[in-house]
């Protein structure tokens, strides 16, 4: 999913960024985490849309914010009206069109596409097929044919659905929604994030820094060119702060597959010197995509310390794309 959550690198962090959540009454609950989350950095500012479908006076509501970003969520309340048989067909061409005007504001804003959270309603309710079978697939069509980004929300909660009321989700449910789209936005939530140790680095092609830049496409590289180190590889991050943590995630590196881990630990501190048993150990799966490890119950830390044991294919070095902290959620009895 990480590859389609496209880091905003190139913003500048001297101002506040503004961030618009247009859309959907059912889904934009998660603006109120999300500003939390994002930090006095961010301005966010939510705009329900009047009707189905985005209007002139939607879009001039979102411009007034001279946004830098717009979470665009539609597709929902579209798929539980009436009308929706008849909608259909202008569903991609209207949403294309109003990609290309916020694309076209002033502050040449980037926007992302949310893909809507599943419904938790009964197999016999035609609105869950109309979303999932019909708005959906639109909705990524749209967004291919446009370049543009997207924020998967129906794999945020897919596996969540108790935090879904019918097509609306919950208090804990937007909360989920509001670290998927923190993690697509990224800059300025890690900005404070500093590297106090790493056993090896690539300096040229991948420092330490890398794994906590907020771009999954940038990377951490073991020294290869000069002393070729050999497992166990490490680092340790100061998050600046302590607070309460549920879990981590792995994103390897995004080009090129060398270095990808396979077995790991995950270990937490509060001071940086006293790490105990690790919280989290196991081994990734492979390919590209990103891993969210969930612990069984939630631990407190302001640093934190990733320890990779071996590589995919049994080399000497390990990478890593993005390494992130996540809240708790408790599972499902």
């Amino acid at each position: 999913m990480i590859a389609a959550l496209l880091a905003l690198g190139a913003l500048p962090m001297q101002a506040p960024q503004s961030v618009v959540c247009l859309g959907d009454a059912a889904t934009i609950a998660y603006a109120k985490p999300l500003a939390a989350s994002l930090g006095s950095r961010w301005t966010v500012t939510t705009v329900v849309k009047a009707s189905s479908a985005i209007t002139g006076d939607d879009l001039s509501k979102t411009l007034m914010a001279k946004p830098d970003v717009v979470l665009l969520s539609v597709g929902t309340t579209a798929a539980s009206m009436p009308s929706w048989p008849s909608d259909r067909d202008r569903f991609v061409p209207d949403l294309e069109g109003v990609i290309e005007r916020l694309r076209a504001a002033p502050t040449h804003p980037k926007v992302f596409l949310c893909i809507p959270p599943p419904s938790n309603l009964p197999e016999s309710d035609v609105r869950r097929h109309r979303l999932a079978d019909e708005a959906v697939p639109l909705m990524k069509q749209a967004a291919r044919e446009t370049d543009c980004p997207t924020i998967d929300f129906e794999a945020a909660l897919r596996d969540r659905l108790d935090l879904v009321d019918g097509m609306t989700p919950n208090e804990e449910g937007a909360e989920i929604l509001s670290d998927a789209v923190t993690d697509a936005i990224f800059v300025g939530r890690k900005a404070d994030w500093r590297i106090v140790y790493a056993d090896s680095e690539e300096a040229d092609e991948g420092p330490a820094k890398n794994a906590i830049d907020g771009d999954p496409d940038t990377y951490w590289h073991t020294n290869y060119s000069s002393t070729a180190d050999k497992y166990p590889h490490e680092i340790q991050v100061d998050t600046g702060f302590a607070r309460m943590v549920g879990g981590f995630s792995y994103t390897p590196r995004q080009v090129g597959v060398n270095g990808r881990v396979a077995k790991y630990e995950f270990y937490v501190s509060l001071d940086g010197k006293n790490w105990g048993e690790p919280v989290a150990k196991g081994q990734f799966p492979s390919g590209g995509e990103v891993t969210r490890i969930q612990f069984l119950h939630p631990v407190q830390c302001r640093f934190f310390r990733f320890r990779a044991l071996s590589e995919q294919q049994g080399q000497i070095w390990a990478s890593v794309g993005e390494i992130d902290i996540l809240k708790f959620y408790p599972k499902r009895p």
